[in-house]
């Protein structure tokens, strides 16, 4: 079995980085459906992909909110990593829905994009 040694077993999965990028890929996914609206097979690919992670993230908050509720936001949400991906999919969302004029989800986009600006800054302690 020489042939087969360069196979790596296989390592354990984090699930909680998964389910934060399944959290990002919902929002990517919301950020270019304006753009992908006339075609339709994209768009309802695009949609299903959007429900189908936020299913898995409620799913996985519930059980996080019942397991651990003092982690529950940095477990679920992620630290400052995932707020820079939220940042850049924002500006992605507002650049999107700009361009293609759907001027309904620009509220949603400013206020993600304002909110991962707020996580991004230093918060310094007394002393």
């Amino acid at each position: 079995m020489k042939h087969l040694s360069y196979i790596r077993p296989m390592q354990t999965i984090n699930v909680n980085k998964l389910i934060r990028y399944c959290t990002r890929l919902m929002l990517l996914s919301c950020a270019v459906m304006p753009a992908a609206y006339s075609i339709d097979w994209l768009y309802y690919s695009l949609g299903t992909i959007a429900i189908v992670s936020f299913l898995i993230t409620l799913v996985y908050a519930i059980y996080v909110l019942k397991t651990d509720r003092v982690n529950f936001v940095s477990r679920v949400f992620g630290g400052r990593r995932e707020y820079a991906y939220d940042l850049a999919i924002s500006i992605v969302g507002i650049i999107v829905n700009y361009s293609f004029g759907t001027n309904a989800m620009m509220c949603f986009w400013i206020t993600a994009l304002l909110l991962a600006v707020a996580e991004l800054i230093p918060n310094h302690k007394k002393r």
